[in-house]
């Protein structure tokens, strides 16, 4: 059991928590956040790591290209990350080791084995790769993934987009009033470096799923799922009745997705990220002026 610990030691101490703004918890494998087996006893110790969906374990490519080749985007994805051989106590020289290759033992490290399984298929081995004291290879599961997506995502949600009202000098009463507003491409696009592993990035993508419009007229604020649109095509308008100064106003509510970016250069399979995100609120001035009807000649 002494080296397997260091399979929760990689998870625990090499995942820092996030800036203040953005407090992540590191993902320990052990608390069931992630974990798929039940696999850790009163002790805290580990007997194996699995995992589901995707999983980076630095400077194994192997791991990531399997992620990438899978069906689904590796939605199905259980990953076992287990020790074939401990490192050597001090004066041992013999072990006997899974596979009963010693290269590893040699070298005073230990072996660890990585094997994917999909769906109901049994698992088959991605990589095996040696890990000591001046070699280790961060393990980072999808719950880490996820968290510091929600979290950055709070924190780098999209600017307030433009509000257009047409007409637009101002409304008119007993007219409608076509309201539309319009996202810029860097807002809904953001990449940030994540804490979890050194050179690993993320890309963060933003996508309008509601839009709440406040009149400003004493009237019932409406939820919209179109950004409306300009005259005559527009679908959402409102039709003031009283003349005056009114502030109206627009709140996006935006889905988000993720792509990890790897230092190998592989980008792993997008994913969702959890809870929706609220952009900055729009804000336009109106001045509601009062419409006659005039008869007039032909």
């Amino acid at each position: 059991m002494r080296c397997v610990a260091a399979v929760v030691i990689v998870m625990a101490l090499l995942v820092p928590a996030m800036p203040a703004a953005s407090t992540v918890e590191p993902v320990d494998p052990c608390s069931g956040n992630g974990l798929v087996t039940q696999s850790c006893n009163g002790a805290g110790k580990v007997a194996d790591g699995a995992f589901r969906g995707l999983l980076y374990v630095g400077g194994i490519a192997a791991v990531s290209r399997a992620e990438v080749d899978a069906p689904e985007g590796c939605a199905t994805c259980v990953w076992t990350v287990e020790v074939l051989c401990k490192a050597p106590l001090p004066g041992e020289d013999n072990q006997d080791c899974q596979g009963g290759d010693l290269t590893c033992f040699r070298q005073g490290k230990e072996k660890l084995l990585v094997s994917l399984a999909q769906g109901a298929g049994p698992p088959a081995q991605v990589a095996d790769y040696c890990q000591g004291p001046t070699e280790q290879h961060p393990v980072v599961a999808q719950a880490t993934f996820d968290a510091e997506a929600a979290a950055r995502s709070r924190d780098l949600h999209p600017a307030a987009p433009a509000l257009t009202h047409q007409p637009p000098d101002g409304a008119i009463t007993q007219l409608p009033t076509y309201v539309l507003v319009r996202d810029t491409p860097a807002a809904l696009h953001q990449g940030f470096g994540l804490t979890a592993a050194p050179g690993l990035t993320e890309t963060v993508d933003f996508a309008p799923s509601s839009h709440h419009w406040h009149w400003g007229d004493g009237s019932t604020d409406q939820l919209t799922a179109s950004p409306g649109g300009s005259y005559p095509s527009g679908d959402v308008t409102h039709t003031y009745t009283r003349r005056g100064s009114v502030s109206l106003t627009e709140t996006t509510t935006y889905a988000a997705s993720y792509v990890v970016h790897t230092p190998d250069g592989i980008d792993l399979p997008r994913r969702t990220t959890p809870g929706d995100v609220q952009g900055d609120t729009a804000h336009a001035a109106l001045t509601v002026r009062e419409g006659r009807a005039e008869l007039t000649t032909p």
